[in-house]
């Protein structure tokens, strides 16, 4: 079960990605990974995924979901004794799309880099900034025992990112 899994996780991970995928894709790529974590950390670990119907068609950019995880799991997961828990939520307010991928570990990280978190997400505020401007972007944040990691982003029309790719090629 867990070859299946990284088999599944590395194949979308070599296959050509576009600028943005549908939020359903993204989360099925995720589970994979959720897959091999799970069976990590065994009855340790609670996974909570929400994400209403409405936004499984909406777009995000690719990897963003998977980073926003895997940190969650480098950074906070990994160093927690006992139990672990994953929040992922998606949730629209006035045509902004926002994703909080939300863990219990332990780390507190210096504040100036809890704003801003490493090269991972310096990238992905690069090409969320490329994409949709001033109007998307990431944030970390501690509140009480969890760390969040809060992005958002407007509605994409995937017609409009293309003809933005057509004038950069």
């Amino acid at each position: 079960q867990a070859l299946e899994h990284l088999a599944l996780f590395l194949r979308a991970g070599y296959a050509s990605r576009p600028t943005v995928a549908l939020i359903e894709d993204e989360l099925s790529q995720s589970a994979h990974y959720l897959g091999i974590q799970q069976m990590r950390f065994g009855s340790r670990l609670a996974i909570q995924i929400i994400c209403p119907e409405s936004l499984k068609k909406e777009y995000i950019i690719p990897y963003l979901l998977q980073t926003l995880i895997e940190n969650a799991f480098k950074h906070g997961l990994e160093k927690q004794i006992g139990q672990v828990e994953l929040i992922v939520k998606f949730s629209e307010k006035e045509r902004t799309i926002e994703l909080i991928v939300q863990d219990n570990g332990p780390e507190e990280p210096e504040q100036g880099n809890l704003r801003r978190g490493g090269e991972g997400l310096h990238n992905l505020r690069r090409r969320l900034d490329l994409l949709c401007g001033g109007q998307a972007g990431i944030q970390l944040r501690k509140e009480g025992q969890s760390t969040l990691a809060v992005a958002w982003w407007p509605k994409i029309d995937p017609q409009e990112t293309a003809k933005m790719e057509s004038r950069v090629l």
